[in-house]
């Protein structure tokens, strides 16, 4: 009778569980929309100086990546002899400073807050706040603003990370986050908007779990639907794992210094719950971006979309193993993207030696000085978020292949994964005990 009452009540809770995330998912829904239309309801005189001004910085620095698509040894080449994870994405900033100024000044502001130019796909949500800053500023005084606002997030979270768990812990977010070249990210408006939302995910996730004590389960599902959908409003498909894993990570990290040997259940948990709210978020969000756009464009936006997403899903064949083959390529890339500058095809090897080095020392440390078997279980869900990165390279073959530029940096969850599940596993003592 009590295990009767107990399955039903989990199964009210479920259900009102359900139904909160629900009524948010529709609230920020109506939200983004009424954003985007009061965005364009800014007249285009207002933004057009800056937007020109903007658009003369491309015109001297080039637009184009000039991605080598087509050539696959010359994709190899790039990828190994230009450090491509140091490169700015100027194809998407221009389509983003274009955007600024709709190019069909008649049309309703409706019209001009689902079209963005005819790239109805994407919600472009970035636009609520570009286009009333181009009011007063340019494209490179931007980029300014955006440098002070990425170090003063970025400091804030190191303070945090100090204060909680230490100052190895600041150690490994630096080096980490050093290897996705950190200082391009604020020079490009469509890499910072991911990193914007991660950084201030992670100061909401640390003052609503150690200060106002009440960071339910059914708050961190919100949270990460909410983080979603953000993601998918502002993102242009740069590194969107940023937003669930890094947070996601750091809530780990809570659950483990205050649960101990414990943790593996409740991060087990958390990662089910908020990875499959923040699935949710994003591509419900995208998908409902078709949805409402399609009446007012009077076309069918969804038809677009859907077809868009298996055109980055199957790749250029059809056939399986072209699949497959587009899939080990795009990891590859990837991968190479974090290669540091000057690393050329001739000397990828001697690289190699030196990882797999590194590697031995490593593993070597770990049989000498790890933890007990009970304490390093807990471990292991940092590690299945280190496969993240992966997952969306496979699935997202021809999406991570052609932009893999900008999709590396998601492997900062690789990074920030591997490196906390090392740390936490391998106890060096500092001093020999005394007798």
């Amino acid at each position: 009778m009590k295990e009767a009452t107990l399955s039903k009540g989990r199964k009210v809770w479920f259900a009102g569980y359900l139904a909160k995330l629900a009524g948010i998912f529709v609230v920020c829904t109506a939200l983004f929309f009424f954003l985007m239309v009061l965005a364009f309801c800014i007249p285009s005189d207002w933004v057009s100086e800056k937007q020109a001004e903007s658009l003369a910085v491309f015109d001297e620095n080039g637009n184009e990546n000039e991605y080598p698509f087509t050539r696959e040894r010359l994709i190899w080449e790039w990828a190994f002899s230009h450090s491509r994870g140091a490169q700015l994405d100027n194809r998407t900033d221009y389509g983003m400073i274009l955007n600024v100024v709709p190019d069909k000044p008649e049309a309703s502001v409706f019209y001009k807050a689902m079209s963005c130019n005819d790239y109805a796909r994407y919600w472009h949500g970035y636009l609520v706040f570009l286009r009333p800053m181009m009011i007063l500023f340019s494209y490179v005084q931007i980029r300014y603003i955006y440098m002070f606002l990425h170090l003063l997030l970025g400091m804030a979270v190191a303070l945090r990370l100090q204060k909680n768990f230490g100052n190895r812990m600041v150690y490994l977010w630096t080096a980490c986050l050093c290897v996705i070249y950190p200082i391009v990210i604020p020079f490009s408006l469509s890499y910072s908007s991911d990193f914007f939302v991660m950084m201030a995910a992670i100061l909401i996730i640390d003052r609503a779990y150690l200060h106002k004590k009440n960071f339910s389960v059914e708050k961190r599902g919100v949270l990460f639907l909410i983080l979603g959908m953000l993601t998918s409003y502002v993102d242009m498909q740069t590194a969107p794992f940023v937003t669930l894993g890094v947070p996601l990570i750091y809530l780990m990290l809570l659950e483990h210094a205050r649960f101990g040997k414990d943790s593996l259940r409740h991060n087990m948990w958390n990662l089910i719950n908020v990875s499959m709210t923040w699935a949710f978020g994003y591509a419900g969000c995208w998908s409902m971006k078709w949805v409402v756009a399609s009446p007012i464009l009077k076309y069918n936006v969804v038809q677009e979309g859907v077809a868009n997403g298996l055109r980055r899903v199957a790749a250029n064949g059809s056939a399986a193993g072209e699949r497959a083959l587009e899939s080990v390529r795009a990891v590859a890339l990837n991968l190479f993207a974090l290669l540091p500058p000057g690393v050329t095809s001739e000397d990828w090897k001697w690289f190699l030696c030196i990882i797999f080095l590194i590697l031995v020392v490593l593993i070597v440390l770990f049989v000498k000085f790890h933890v007990d078997k009970d304490n390093l279980k807990p471990l292991f869900p940092f590690l299945i978020v280190a496969v993240y990165p992966y997952v969306w390279y496979v699935v997202l073959a021809n999406q991570s292949r052609v932009h893999y530029i900008f999709t590396h940096r998601m492997q900062l969850l690789t990074l920030l994964g591997i490196s906390i599940a090392y740390s936490k596993a391998v106890q060096i003592r500092r001093t020999s005990p005394k007798e």
